[in-house]
């Protein structure tokens, strides 16, 4: 399940072929915020031989310059503002992913939600609430009919949010700006041997273009845990694709490893323990045919004590295996169907644990096979003394 959800996960998350991301986060004044000229980026792809087909610098504003607070005035480092995009910019980061431009009147707005959010909950709350905005100037918005939208754009555009809120470009006109992220997307792929490289030298032009945010902001919170450069992370679509498949690989290896060797050791000795009982009791097992019990009743006794001895500690704990899968999907339930969907479901879980039934199964029939042949061959003899 968890390869699978990371699988599935990189679509979203990863949905152009660079995204760097800037943040505020540890800018203490909101006229520090630097108004960022991403072409430097395609010229130092350039000179690795990639170009850019497309790309947009997406640029978030504050709904309400009050919003605003740096380190010392919030109250959580993540305790981050809702921050609003223009439809120009939305516009141009759907049609690079491949989807169509939505419209959107002069005064009205819409939310764009994090796509593991429950839109149906978001829906309903929203219809019981405002459906107007007041900005600082006065501008008054409505909710467009169209409140909710969560298309798969990447997770840069909520700044530890849960959604973006969508304006007209002559609203955001009149905001003052909170931060810039760049997407673009390569007429080929980027090598995954260039992605460090390009990812340093990025960092390093942005640091030399806008010195004065480090000057002033990195010496005095370099030593905070939560500190980031003021545009960290830089991804790249073939760093994360490999990555993702390394580890969703290994996860599954792991699983697959440690799951069959563990489940092996404990049927052979289960298996191994119920013969040797089996073996132990064939002492009072040749009483009782002495005395007359019939050979069948004895084998079917033997096969029901077998069956017990064998299946009740797989029961248990096939019983708490799925009051664990059980508690996951209900605690994180949208985003097992989110990103793996019915089938991959029924491959992530179903799939293995019929292997596993499988095994246990031709386990629990070579030892009761065991068990009878050698039981047989107890009673063939006594009834040889006997006939003698």
């Amino acid at each position: 399940m968890l390869a699978e959800i990371t699988t599935g996960y990189l679509d979203y998350r990863m949905p152009y072929d660079i995204m760097i991301y800037n943040t505020y986060m540890y800018i203490d004044e909101i006229d520090d915020i630097p108004q960022i000229d991403f072409s430097f980026v395609g010229e130092i792809l350039q000179g690795h031989g990639i170009f850019v087909s497309e790309n947009v610098s997406q640029r978030s504003y504050f709904v309400w310059e009050r919003d605003f607070n740096t380190v010392d005035t919030r109250e959580y480092w993540r305790d981050l503002p809702r921050l609003t995009m223009s439809i120009s910019d939305y516009n141009d980061m759907r049609r690079m992913a491949g989807r169509e431009p939505v419209q959107l009147a002069e005064n009205e707005f819409f939310m764009q939600l994090d796509y593991e959010m429950d839109m149906e909950s978001v829906a309903d709350s929203i219809g019981s609430g405002k459906r107007y905005i007041q900005l600082d100037d006065g501008t008054l918005l409505k909710l467009a009919d169209t409140a909710i939208r969560n298309d798969t754009l990447g997770t840069y555009l909520f700044h530890h949010n849960d959604s973006i809120l969508v304006f007209p470009d002559s609203v955001c006109e009149n905001l003052h700006l909170a931060r810039t992220c760049y997407y673009a997307n390569t007429e080929t792929a980027i090598p995954y041997n260039l992605c460090d490289t390009i990812r340093d030298e990025i960092a390093d032009s942005f640091q030399g273009r806008y010195s004065y945010l480090f000057d002033k902001y990195e010496a005095k919170y370099q030593s905070d845990r939560h500190y980031t450069s003021f545009i960290d992370p830089i991804r790249f679509r073939t760093q994360e694709s490999n990555d993702v498949a390394l580890t969703a690989t290994s996860v599954r290896l792991l699983g697959i490893y440690s799951g069959i060797i563990f489940f092996i050791i404990c049927m052979t000795v289960l298996a191994l323990h119920l013969t040797t009982d089996s073996i132990d009791q064939h002492t009072q097992y040749r009483i009782l045919y002495q005395m007359g019990t019939d050979r069948d009743d004895i084998i079917k006794m033997v096969s029901r004590q077998s069956f017990l001895y064998f299946f009740t500690p797989c029961l248990i704990a096939f019983i708490v295996a799925l009051l664990i899968i059980y508690s996951f999907v209900v605690r994180y339930g949208h985003k097992v169907f989110t990103y793996m969907g019915s089938i991959g479901f029924r491959f992530g879980v179903l799939i293995p644990g019929l292997l596993v039934a499988l095994i246990l199964a031709c386990y629990y029939g070579a030892t009761i096979y065991t068990i009878k042949r050698a039981l047989a061959n107890t009673l063939n003899n006594t009834k040889l003394s006997l006939n003698c």
